[in-house]
């Protein structure tokens, strides 16, 4: 009886665990695939995600907009990164990292803006974002 009840204990924390993580997913895995978020205009919004590979978000912006980010601290710390892409992947418009603190881009509509996560030793990270502050 107490070994059905363990296994069935240990299944529940397995699909719980696997819920968990689907509900942390990342950003889209690459340019092309990015996951579309919504930066709100006037104020900042924060994300939460845990690093997979390359995590990529997209989001709308109107020509012409401000856009300021920012990184968690700690997994700058850590080596990690945020970029800001405009117009095209090569085309980085900020870039906060131990060695760059471009928080800032002038951004056009189309294509949509993308930022990019590049993860050092750390894999849970924080990003903030918001237009026209």
């Amino acid at each position: 009886m107490k070994t059905n009840m363990i296994v069935r204990l240990g299944i529940s924390m397995l699909v719980m665990l696997m819920t968990i993580g689907t509900v942390s997913a990342d950003g889209g895995a690459s340019y092309s695939d990015a996951e579309s978020i919504y930066v709100p205009d006037g104020t900042f919004d924060i994300w939460s995600y845990t690093y997979t590979a390359d995590d990529w978000y997209k989001f709308g912006v109107d020509n012409g907009d401000d856009l300021y980010v920012d990184l968690q601290k700690t997994f700058i710390d850590h080596g990690g990164e945020l970029k800001v892409h405009d117009d095209y992947e090569g085309d980085i418009e900020a870039w906060v990292s131990s060695s760059h603190s471009d928080h800032t881009a002038d951004l056009q509509a189309s294509p949509e803006p993308r930022i990019e996560i590049i993860a050092g030793s750390q894999f849970s990270y924080q990003f903030l974002a918001g237009l026209n502050i």
